[in-house]
């Protein structure tokens, strides 16, 4: 896993600010879309998803792995350097990619098809999303989990503190 970068955000509308501000940078970049994947627990239809409610095509287009059913249908995909792909936590376990954007971890099951989550916890499938990213991983966390994150580091810090002494 390379470099983390962490938004709490306060509300959808910021999100979709701070995700627009990300794509747009990855674009003056240069970065090929080939190289970025968004992630999130909701499928692109449902209405958690504020994918659904931005607009990249200046950028990118957004292609939905979910949808794609043939691998030979994934290659041309991958051909095409303005495309960025969209998966499911769930449907990207195994994969991986450079850059990996991760939209809304560790909302709760109940608002989770099946198909989303394939019975696993939210925080499984957080886990999994965040070691798909092999250069960059952005997540754009909802600011309720801010404190519960920072205490999750506070005692993974002291874990590796007593191991260390």
């Amino acid at each position: 896993l390379g470099e983390v970068n962490h938004f709490f955000l306060i509300d959808k509308e910021a999100k979709i600010r701070k995700l627009k501000e990300i794509i747009i940078k990855l674009h003056q970049d240069k970065i090929s879309g080939n190289d970025i994947v968004m992630l999130s627990d909701y499928s692109i239809k449902n209405s958690k998803n504020f994918l659904n409610e931005i607009d990249v095509s200046d950028y990118y287009q957004i292609i939905n792995l979910t949808e794609i059913k043939k691998t030979d249908t994934l290659l041309e995909m991958k051909q095409q350097k303005n495309s960025i792909f969209f998966s499911t936590t769930s449907a990207f376990q195994g994969l991986e990619s450079k850059i990996v954007i991760y939209l809304d971890p560790l909302e709760h099951e109940e608002n989770l098809s099946l198909s989303d989550k394939d019975n696993m916890r939210a925080e499984m499938l957080a886990f999994n999303a965040m070691g798909r990213a092999n250069t960059f991983l952005y997540i754009l966390w909802d600011k309720k989990y801010e404190n519960i994150y920072q205490k999750k580091l506070q005692l993974l810090g002291a874990l590796i503190g007593e191991r260390n002494l």
